[in-house]
């Protein structure tokens, strides 16, 4: 080998150990740098035995890096619905006797009870207004408390969005840089670009295809593309400042009480990322399922209990009538004061199946024909009908709609306001029973039921009126005190007028409807499964939603935490390969340092033999 080989080779040498060294340089200062990726090079020795480097690449797992990112998704959307769970089961599972809703609960009974014991008592009346007064108002609190969570919601989403739209514009920054570069692309903008996929997989779950040259393709798992390589989506938000009960999710933008999460292609399509379910992990799709799912049954069970509660205490149950008229057969009742709201149900066998009609009296006829599951349970026939003009006046209406719903049911007025129903006496169809509900507004003569409790918006008790839209919705934070009854603690005892003062029938009424009586709670509130009601006592209610939601805290903690290790895992896989290890770098640095002083010495010596033949 000449000297001249020699030279050029140590020279190469020389040149590749510099750089080998500028990189470890780069590694350490950016040991602590988001984002960066270590860098790394390699060396060849060429035909001619110089040394040969190659491009700057990263030290970069693919594989793990996209399994990272799924996992990312997931961890995101199990961290906001754990974090909002436990915020909820703060709401409902108060362990302060003095501000629980359990606690208002038992103090309102406690005072019955004691009312009950001594109906004359002043201090005893006293006690069950000031106990009604501040079950009302936990009612009231807690469906504020629910609502500004859902308002909270509605802020990240809007939050996210502009992450969104920061991310994807930088991928189009990005992907005209990368579009200008010669050869291999700078490892630089790939982190940058990394980065910004990063922050995409946390919102929503994605799918990234990448390039050679850098470039990439990014979409959801639906199959909607977000960036095409060039151009991003835009995402857009038209956020509400304030969320109420009535505020639910529409595909009608006219007609959402929320903000509609839309996609905007580059073309200008837009896409509803709620109502076309475009996310299926992520931030995103945890906070739309909060807003829209969660938290509104969060509050339907708020509404039930108040509804279930004022139902309890001035609802009146008439006592239907056995009734034979020849071969046929069936029951007769009195639907004497009916109002909007107020429901008539006909159990009755016919194919050897059992079903329930039931009928909810509406006045306003442009809310017909009532959603299925409108009385409560999705399984019952619901017809809306006007008892406007009385039974008498409603029976056409009726049996028009006992035939179009298939039963052989026939129905008639035989005085009054009585309702009869009755088979079609072949034996095919058969009247189990009738009942109804019938509120009581008054506080005397109108029975020993008392309207307790009242709804703020109109003044008057509640019924569940479809009327003016669902009164239930929402009902909670308008549930209040009956003013008329808060100003004569009278009305707790005296149902006739001239009640005697010690008599206990109203009191005790009062307190077996609370205590004892069993009702129905819609299958909406979620406590009995998909598609079925729950029957028992408020308190039995009450204690199930205190229940469900702390149970689903700790579900959604245990959820959280499982996903938070998948993640964790993954992110230590991808620091042992593209993380910088100190330690490792000033390794790589002392032999960096050794194969350049080697190299140095070579060229010394070169020149000292090139100087050796100069002077011969």
């Amino acid at each position: 080998m000449g000297l001249s080989s020699s030279l050029n080779i140590a020279v190469s040498g020389l040149a590749a150990s510099q750089a080998q060294i500028e990189l470890v340089s780069q590694n350490v200062a950016n040991a602590n740098s988001v984002g960066y990726i270590k860098r790394q090079i390699t060396t060849t020795a060429s035909y001619s035995g110089s040394v040969q480097t190659s491009a700057v690449t990263r030290a970069y797992d693919q594989l793990v890096q996209r399994q990272l990112r799924t996992e990312n998704a997931g961890a995101a959307y199990s961290s906001i619905m754990a974090q909002y769970a436990q915020q909820l089961n703060g709401v409902f599972g108060q362990s302060d006797a003095n501000v629980s809703l359990d606690g208002a609960f038992n103090n309102l009974t406690s005072a019955l009870q004691g009312l009950s014991s001594d109906p004359s008592s002043s201090t005893a009346r006293a006690g069950v207004l000031q106990s009604a007064q501040t079950m009302a108002a936990r009612l009231n609190t807690l469906s504020a408390n629910v609502q500004e969570l859902r308002t909270n919601a509605e802020q990240q989403i809007a939050s996210d969005v502009t992450v969104a739209n920061n991310a994807l514009k930088g991928l189009e920054d990005i992907a005209r840089q990368l579009g200008t570069t010669v050869g291999a692309p700078d490892v630089s903008l790939l982190d940058q670009r990394d980065s910004y996929i990063d922050q995409l997989s946390k919102l929503g779950d994605i799918k990234v295809n990448e390039q050679p040259n850098g470039q990439v393709t990014v979409y959801t798992n639906s199959g909607v593309t977000l960036f095409d390589g060039s151009k991003g989506v835009r995402f857009q938000f038209d956020q509400r400042t304030s969320v109420g009960p009535n505020a639910l999710y529409n595909a009608d933008a006219s007609k959402s009480g929320v903000g509609q999460l839309l996609i905007v292609t580059p073309s200008g399509a837009s896409i509803d990322a709620g109502q076309q379910n475009v996310f299926r992990s992520g931030e995103f799709k945890g906070l739309l399922d909060l807003r829209d799912q969660v938290l509104p049954e969060a509050q339907t069970q708020l509404d039930e209990l108040a509804a279930g509660l004022s139902r309890a205490l001035s609802d009146a149950s008439p006592a239907a009538t056995p009734v034979t008229a020849g071969a046929q057969s069936g029951f007769s009742i009195d639907l004497a004061g009916i109002q909007p709201g107020n429901m008539t149900k006909i159990s009755f066998q016919q194919g050897g199946v059992t079903k329930t009609v039931s009928l909810v009296a509406v006045d306003n006829p442009s809310v017909l024909p009532l959603p299925v599951g409108a009385t409560g349970n999705p399984n019952d026939i619901v017809i809306g009908v006007s008892f406007a003009g009385g039974t008498a006046g409603a029976l056409a209406d009726i049996q028009s709609a006992l035939s179009a719903a298939g039963t052989n049911l026939t129905v008639s007025n035989p005085s009054g306001n009585v309702l009869q129903v009755l088979d079609d006496g072949s034996g095919t169809s058969t009247v189990a029973g009738v009942s109804a509900n019938i509120t009581n507004g008054l506080l005397s003569g109108g029975g020993a039921e008392l309207p307790l409790f009242v709804d703020s918006a109109t003044g008057q008790p509640y019924t569940g009126s479809f009327d003016a839209g669902s009164q239930r919705t929402g009902f909670s934070s308008r549930i209040t005190i009956n003013p008329a009854v808060l100003g004569d603690s009278g009305a707790l005892v005296n149902y006739t007028g001239s009640t005697d003062a010690g008599d206990a029938t109203r009191p005790n009424l009062l307190l077996d409807r609370l205590t004892g009586a069993t009702q129905q709670f819609s299958y909406e509130a979620g406590l009995s499964g998909t598609n079925q009601p729950y029957s028992g006592t408020i308190g039995g209610f009450l204690t199930g939603i205190i229940a469900s939601q702390g149970a689903n805290a700790v579900q959604a903690q245990n959820l959280d935490a499982g996903q938070q290790v998948v993640v964790n895992s993954l992110q230590a896989k991808v620091a042992s390969t593209s993380g910088v290890s100190i330690d490792e770098e000033l390794s790589n640095l002392i032999k960096m340092q050794n194969a350049y002083s080697a190299n140095a010495r070579i060229i010394s010596v070169v020149r000292d033999l090139f100087d050796m033949l100069d002077r011969i």
